[in-house]
């Protein structure tokens, strides 16, 4: 018996009723001729196995295409945390250009205090 790739109802034998027989269920040898004009079964010489090979094929292309996302996720958050850090980087670098201009200010500051006190006492030392 073949198994069905989509839902087909059908009466068994013995049963007066339609029966709902879902994707993935054995399909009776006497319902498969309208099963497959139905399209509820793989064309005649399509191997059900070919199926199964296709969905895990598919399955296999999903798994990997998450695994893609997972890595891209990981590298922006990488990329985040670079942009971080140089940021921070930047934020060091401006105040120790801040101190190197408040140094040079005290230098100069202290360089005119020392000529004023040279002039002062009259250029000795």
């Amino acid at each position: 018996m073949a198994k069905l790739i989509k839902d087909f109802k059908c009466i068994l034998p013995g049963q007066l009723y339609p029966t709902l027989l879902k994707a993935g269920e054995e399909c009776p040898p006497e319902h498969e001729q309208n099963a497959r004009k139905w399209g509820c079964l793989p064309p005649e010489g399509v191997a059900e196995v070919g199926v199964e090979a296709a969905k895990a094929e598919l399955e296999a292309v999903k798994a990997e295409a998450e695994a893609a996302k997972a890595e891209l996720e990981a590298v922006k958050a990488e990329a985040e945390a670079a942009k971080a850090e140089l940021e921070a980087v930047k934020a060091e670098a401006e105040a120790a250009k801040a101190e190197l201009e408040a140094t040079k200010a005290q230098a100069a500051e202290a360089e005119a205090a020392s000529k004023k006190d040279d002039k002062k006492n009259g250029g000795n030392k």
